[in-house]
């Protein structure tokens, strides 16, 4: 079965601009979903999905493809990642490239590693019922209770406390 990993990468982020090539300790944050991608060897082709040049750069330095720009309408904080990732698919498909599984990875995720990746797969290729499979972390403790909120002092405190 061939695998395909599409990384979405846009690059006119409005919270934080240009956060997908910030140096994330020692390389750019999206060079470590590139580099898990390739290191699980279970990916036949790592796809960047940008409308970027810079990310597109960055992103083949590292080892990924970048066959084709995504569309600025598709690029922008109210498009769903699903509508980018449909069009990396019909793009790829339409070169030509037949495959199996699709691995959609969002480029802000770099402590999802190869390991992760391979077991996901796995998991898909072994189950008939399931059409996908999403990577998930029990969250310890609940983050519901690190909350907090100005007390009438102006004073930070809890705003949930366990029973």
């Amino acid at each position: 079965m061939k695998v395909v990993c599409i990384i979405n990468a846009r690059g006119n982020s409005k919270g934080l601009p240009g956060k997908n090539i910030r140096m994330f300790g020692d390389k750019p944050l999206i060079a470590h979903t590139i580099e898990s991608a390739i290191n699980s060897k279970i990916c036949d082709r790592v796809v960047v999905s940008t409308d970027d040049e810079e990310i597109a750069e960055i992103s083949r330095e590292y080892g990924a493809e970048t066959p084709f720009m995504r569309p600025k309408d598709l690029a922008n904080e109210f498009v769903h990642p699903e509508k980018s990732l449909v069009h990396a698919v019909e793009e790829i498909i339409s070169s030509g490239y037949q495959f199996d599984i699709t691995v959609m990875r969002d480029c802000t995720e770099p402590f999802i590693d190869e390991d992760d990746i391979i077991n996901a797969v796995e998991l898909l290729k072994k189950t008939n019922s399931c059409y996908g499979v999403q990577a998930v972390h029990k969250a310890h403790p609940n983050p519901y209770f690190g909350m907090v909120e100005l007390n009438s002092h102006g004073y930070l405190e809890d705003s949930k406390i366990a029973d």
